[in-house]
């Protein structure tokens, strides 16, 4: 059995700030806030490798997804799974290796769409089809998986995120391992129970994958967009096409941080920070 593993930072239990790598944060502070960030993120996704293991796996494959793509720390990680990571925005795609050849897809650490109240350090909306779907990345996450008929079968995060994963594929387990009082606040429980409802959550749903049909958006012809911060602002014009895995991954490929397979990127930017607010260079 394979198990593809997606990760962000934003919905681990214990965050509740944006990444500091690009803050005003001396860079001692950046350091030792980044140590603690990398620390909390993957305990969580060594409980959901040992679930997925426990469960019957015999192929695990984590993606270092958040930021840089390089907070998991690899000597920390469970041996027994397989990391993607390296330079962020040179990926081959935004879920890379993900095929029909998964039995099913587990998230760790994911984070409400841009606009949700109540939630912890949200951003990122996806609008489909004019808006008929708005997709946080978690949920387009399963969308993309949906797309190879390979099921969405756990996620973590707050409480915000978790309902909307519930909504859209109602039979998928979650966890929430932090309730959050405003973007920046958050009642969050100990990183030892967080990782106690992952472990139990992941092996739940591995055991029901079988039931948890997979997440499609209807098509034959798709219209995708996407927003950051503000939901009312694109980061790129909308595109449309019939594949809606590779339109994901061309529209993706619009935004000016992004240039998957290539090491391009760094002809594109001279900040590589999506966040940054600085005009994009000219190659």
């Amino acid at each position: 059995m394979k198990v593809y593993i997606q990760t962000d930072i934003e919905g681990v239990a214990g965050v509740v700030e944006w990444d500091p790598r690009n803050s005003t944060y001396t860079d001692i502070e950046k350091y030792e806030k980044r140590k603690v960030i990398s620390r909390l993120l993957t305990g969580e996704v060594n409980a959901a490798i040992r679930a997925a293991f426990d469960e019957g796996a015999d192929t695990v494959y984590v993606n270092d997804n958040h930021g840089d793509c390089k907070t998991i720390d690899l000597e920390a990680l469970d041996p027994r799974a397989e990391l993607m990571h390296g330079m962020a925005n040179t990926q081959p795609a935004w879920l890379p290796c993900l095929d029909e050849t998964f039995d099913c897809v587990v998230a760790v650490g994911m984070h409400a769409m841009a606009g949700s109240k109540e939630a912890s350090l949200p951003h990122s909306c996806w609008h489909i089809n004019d808006d008929r779907y708005l997709l946080s990345e978690a949920t387009m996450c399963a969308a993309l998986a949906g797309t190879f008929g390979v099921p969405f079968v756990f996620a973590s995060g707050d409480q915000t995120i978790t309902a909307e994963i519930r909504e859209k594929v109602p039979e998928c387990e979650v966890a929430v391992v932090k309730t959050a009082l405003s973007p920046f606040f958050a009642r969050t429980v100990h990183p030892t129970v967080a990782q106690q409802r992952i472990y139990d959550g992941v092996r739940r749903g591995i055991a029901n994958r079988k039931n948890i049909k997979p997440f499609v958006i209807e098509g034959p012809h798709y219209k995708v967009a996407a927003s950051d911060r503000d939901p009312s602002i694109l980061i790129s014009e909308p595109m449309e096409g019939d594949d809606f895995f590779k339109l994901v991954h061309d529209y993706l490929n619009t935004f000016p941080w992004n240039c998957f397979g290539t090491q391009e990127v760094y002809n594109k930017a001279v900040d590589l920070s999506p966040y940054a607010k600085k005009k994009v260079s000219e190659p």
